[in-house]
């Protein structure tokens, strides 16, 4: 007897799947796998779309949107979950020059400092943990997607506040002798 093959779904049925329950009501990442559950999307189902070798996973998703991710983010927000940061903060990872928009990494931290988080520096980990619980649970992807368009609209110094600087770097700047400097006059 041969095994049954298993069977890969068109690409972007995957897609169309979440952007469809997406449309019903905003939720996040569990949400959305316990609706397509609810669907009829059997566990074997569940398995191809979660599996990162078969076409059109959500792991591979290809056409991965904002509005997905910030709901995926707002799920962890309402469950006051903390989220270990493990992207560094540098100009190229928060913001994209070249098209003019948040990398995600900036598009997360910033909506998890809106939403009453703080990043809390740990032993070689840095968190964002829920200190505002009362705002983590107001959030709405509504308010998540005006708070975002508010801060693409200011441009690439909206990142400012979340960029890390090399501590060797800082302590450097910090205990630069100024006095050893000299005024010098250009010549004409």
């Amino acid at each position: 007897m041969t095994p049954t093959p298993r069977r890969d779904l068109l690409p972007g049925t995957l897609d169309m799947l979440i952007l469809k329950t997406l449309t019903i009501q905003p939720m996040h990442g569990y949400g959305i796998a316990q609706h397509l559950q609810r669907a009829g999307i059997k566990l074997e189902d569940q398995q191809t779309l979660w599996d990162p070798h078969t076409k059109g996973s959500i792991q591979v998703l290809d056409k991965w949107a904002p509005v997905v991710n910030d709901c995926w983010v707002l799920g962890g927000i309402h469950r006051l979950a903390d989220f270990e940061l493990v992207s560094i903060r540098t100009l190229k990872n928060l913001w994209d020059f070249d098209k003019g928009f948040h990398v995600v990494t900036a598009r997360e931290i910033l909506g998890l400092l809106n939403f009453g988080y703080s990043l809390k520096q740990q032993p070689n980990v840095t968190k964002l943990i829920c200190t505002h619980p009362a705002k983590a649970q107001a959030a709405t992807i509504q308010a998540y997607d005006n708070f975002m368009k508010g801060k693409e609209s200011t441009g690439a110094d909206s990142i400012r506040s979340i960029l890390v600087i090399d501590p060797a770097l800082k302590n450097e700047i910090q205990g630069f002798d100024r006095s050893r400097l000299r005024h010098v006059v250009p010549p004409r």
